[in-house]
């Protein structure tokens, strides 16, 4: 139904920009039809398909840049890269995109939070422990410097709170493997979030189902990802959800791979 909307909407921003003569009206216009393309791009990506949201980025960049509007230059590719963690897009590659976006403007703004989290996060995935803990140490100082509208919007994808900040910190040490930290984040992240039954929640969660196999406790871990996927509302049973979800059943050692609850989750996902 969202796809539908937007496809409206960029119809009739499509006819708009033919009508219009002044370069700075037909910027303004590039800046909205970016922002759409970027709820089609993320929409498709929810819907499992990865390919075509990945066209999508490229026309949502494309007219970002067209409009020459920096902060949302650098919101695309931020919530490209964050999108792409979970598409299993390599990281390598959405590295020099979070490079790309952070060149852009160094005035913390709209696009920022998303930019630096992706790089923690994507630094984390890789292994680099180090490098990723000095992420996390950059992003935290850029949220401190964000402006006070976009701290506060805790409501829209253009808003960027402090539960994302502790979501942020609860996959990168709980993908570093850093308990102590993983556990105080998630504890954190939790408490924050408004819906305890939302897509941010659940991911959080299942970085707790993680860290349980992780310590050994497979039976809880298990249980524990299994329960909040299958409770999980339909409709938030997103491709951001299974991702972290299928990280659980990867996080089980070889020997346990085939017990009976590993495989119902396996089933489930």
């Amino acid at each position: 139904r969202l796809l539908d909307d937007l496809a409206v909407d960029l119809s009739l921003a499509q006819k708009s920009i033919g009508a219009v003569r002044r370069d700075r009206d037909r910027r303004v216009i590039h800046r909205a039809m970016a922002q759409l393309c970027t709820f089609v791009a993320q929409a498709n990506s929810d819907l499992g398909k990865a390919r075509t949201s990945t066209r999508w980025w490229r026309t949502a960049k494309h007219l970002a840049d067209a409009s020459d509007d920096a902060p949302v230059r650098m919101w695309v590719r931020g919530r490209e890269a964050i999108n792409g963690v979970y598409d299993q897009r390599p990281p390598e590659a959405l590295l020099n995109l979070v490079d790309e976006a952070t060149a852009i403007t160094s005035t913390p703004g709209l696009g920022s939070g998303s930019a630096y989290a992706a790089r923690a996060q994507l630094l984390a995935l890789l292994g680099r422990s180090r490098e990723a803990s000095d992420a996390t140490a950059q992003l935290r100082d850029m949220f401190d410097r964000l402006p006070e509208a976009v701290v506060r919007d805790t409501a829209s994808a253009y808003g960027w709170s402090q539960t994302r900040l502790r979501h942020t910190e609860s996959f990168v040490y709980t993908h570093l493997g850093d308990v102590a930290r993983a556990d105080a984040a998630q504890s954190a992240a939790v408490a924050a979030y408004r819906d305890q039954r939302s897509v941010g929640c659940a991911q959080v969660r299942l970085h707790q189902a993680i860290c349980l196999v992780r310590q050994g406790d497979v039976t809880e871990g298990v249980r524990h990802a299994h329960r909040i996927v299958t409770e999980l509302p339909e409709p938030r049973r997103v491709g951001m959800v299974i991702d972290v979800a299928h990280r659980v059943v990867l996080a089980v050692t070889a020997a346990d791979q085939y017990r009976p609850d590993v495989d119902a989750l396996r089933h489930a996902l």
